[in-house]
């Protein structure tokens, strides 16, 4: 299945079709999705995630139009029972011209307290062979099942209960837990209807944004992780009152997801929130709680309208 994607630009430019065009992509026999996006470069494999020995991964290069599969990784692990839960993508051009990629494997009939035992492969661009980590994990089913987001030189991934961040150290190639902060008094009684609506990177900052209770009560945190990983700061604190009015269709935090945190860099400019309710993809303002409407998304051949976002250069890619 070849993604149906747009291109919106956060400058305010109008969006434009995004196409994934170059043969190594069109070639897989189940069709491609997009698992993530870092720093330039996608990563992509193969849409039939359920069968391992199917499973082609590829790096995608949109500015050069350059693509590398993957070469297959170690079928031992597939022939002893293990299935993929997530590819995740890890580049740092600034250090680095080189990528890794790390595949998660589940064996989930292996199990200690209820938890699934997790095996790590890592993929080097530099040496372009797999390597198995020597560190083991036993984290709830699901916990590793998406992409981990890559930040301050590890991979991050929130777990299925939402109450903890698992990062994984590439020089040390163990895993590390840092714990969500507690609600405040005022919201203990909503913790119950705590929803994450964005665990992200920008400019530098991995940021977690959550809500507390059914209604829409106006206000809400950013959060940053501490680049110590002590802790969480209040990066920005977000109130929709005016969004609300101006779109009335918005009445509950079900009714509009977060798909970017779009700091700016430029003096005299602020920083943004780019939101989703329903079809129109919004720009706010998080200083002066202005918005503006930058796109219309359109509904795929499946009647889908996109629900992923994917940095990319100033602008993001929908699927």
């Amino acid at each position: 299945m070849r993604p149906v994607s747009e291109m919106i630009f956060l400058d305010g430019y109008v969006g434009v079709p995004f196409t994934f065009n170059t043969p190594a992509l069109f070639d897989d026999p189940t069709g491609i999705v997009i698992s993530q996006s870092c720093n330039g470069l996608f990563c992509c494999r193969s849409y039939m995630f359920n069968k391992a020995s199917e499973i082609y991964i590829y790096i995608f290069n949109p500015s050069t139009n350059h693509c590398r599969v993957l070469p297959t990784y170690d079928q031992q692990m597939v022939n002893t029972g293990f299935h993929v839960t997530s590819v995740s993508l890890a580049f740092d051009p600034i250090n680095s011209i080189n990528y890794e990629v790390v595949v998660t494997w589940s064996y989930g009939r292996t199990k200690r307290n209820g938890r699934c035992k997790y095996h790590i492969t890592i993929y080097s661009s530099k040496t372009n062979s797999w390597r198995l980590s020597g560190d083991v994990i036993y984290a709830p089913e699901y916990d590793l099942s998406k992409s981990g987001v890559f930040w301050n030189g590890l991979l991050h991934w929130l777990t299925i209960d939402e109450t903890q961040v698992v990062y994984f150290d590439f020089d040390q190639e163990s895993f590390n837990t840092l714990a969500l902060p507690s609600p405040p008094d005022a919201r203990r009684l909503a913790y119950k209807t705590k929803r994450i609506k964005y665990f992200g990177e920008c400019r530098g900052n991995l940021y977690v944004i959550q809500t507390f209770g059914h209604l829409l009560v106006g206000c809400f945190d950013i959060l940053e992780v501490k680049v110590d990983y002590t802790g969480w700061n209040i990066k920005y604190r977000v109130d929709l009152e005016g969004l609300t009015k101006g779109y009335p269709e918005i009445s509950n935090v079900s009714d509009f997801s977060v798909l970017y945190v779009h700091e700016m860099e430029e003096q005299g400019s602020s920083s943004k929130l780019v939101l989703r309710a329903g079809n129109k993809v919004i720009s706010y303002d998080i200083e002066d709680a202005s918005f503006k409407e930058i796109q219309d998304l359109q509904q795929n051949l499946y009647g889908v309208i996109a629900d992923k976002a994917f940095p990319y250069v100033e602008s993001l890619v929908c699927v």
